[in-house]
């Protein structure tokens, strides 16, 4: 499901540059891609269990020797 707009693109991209011409079409990635960077900057991550920073302890002095 997620390469079906990848696989489309292409041929987006060509009726447009077609249709409108080669600026008119690299627009329109230059759009698509921009739309997507702002819709993924707001998207939740619903199966990141967060840690219990109680349980978590710190190493303060690591000697190998």
């Amino acid at each position: 499901v997620g390469s079906i707009p990848g696989a489309i693109s292409p041929i987006i991209f060509g009726i447009i540059g077609d249709n409108f011409g080669l600026p008119a079409s690299i627009l329109f990635l230059v759009v698509t891609t921009f739309l997507a960077t702002v819709v993924t900057l707001f998207l939740k991550d619903v199966n990141t269990k967060s840690a219990n920073h109680s349980k978590l302890t710190m190493v303060d002095d690591f000697d190998l020797e």
